[in-house]
């Protein structure tokens, strides 16, 4: 069995991110990670551990124009964790299952939100490599679940949640490879 973590994040902005210019001024404001086990013999993914939080972002208002989306407001922000700590917390997640690959529907756009989260929380992110789940290029998750997804459980989670999403791309990846998936194990967050 080999194992990956599925990575999604929350932010404010919308849409702007270029990995040519990528803009400095918007913050991840939730993340969510899914430790999987991917059992190519037997054609199965089982999701094993999960890890979700919001993120206090210096202005939490700043998150206003995107609340529309993802449904984090700024007094929901006030009250989160400070971004040293949701690291730390995710260190531990990840000195609790091993160096592991992190995996992303936009591994690009996530990696990016990620380093800027440790650079918030002046630490060195524990992830050394990073997955691309997304099948082709531009393709929007949202998409790919109606199309692809028939677990009556994924299909109900609300989308733009951190964990909801790792959870819907999760569903995807076993849809495409055409594996059994148990997620029993995981907290829905928004069903």
């Amino acid at each position: 069995m080999e194992f990956l973590t599925v990575v999604d994040l929350e932010m404010t902005g919308l849409g702007k991110f270029d990995k040519a210019n990528p803009v400095d001024d918007d913050y991840p404001v939730s993340i969510g990670i899914i430790l999987a086990g991917v059992d190519e013999e037997g054609k199965a993914i089982r999701c094993l551990d999960s890890f979700h939080t919001l993120i206090r972002i210096p202005n939490p208002s700043k998150v206003e124009e995107t609340s529309i989306f993802h449904h984090i407001y700024p007094e929901d922000l006030e009250a989160a964790p400070k971004p040293k700590e949701v690291c730390g917390q995710i260190r531990k997640f990840y000195e609790k299952h091993g160096e592991i690959p992190a995996a992303a529907w936009n591994h690009r756009v996530d990696r990016h939100f990620v380093d800027i989260l440790f650079k918030m929380g002046k630490m060195e992110s524990p992830i050394r490599k990073w997955v691309e789940l997304q099948p082709e290029k531009m393709a929007s998750l949202e998409k790919y679940v109606d199309k692809y997804v028939q677990d009556p459980a994924i299909l109900g989670l609300d989308a733009h949640d951190a964990l909801n999403d790792c959870i819907r791309t999760v569903g995807v990846m076993a849809a495409l490879k055409n594996y059994d998936l148990d997620i029993s194990g995981l907290e829905m967050v928004n069903s």
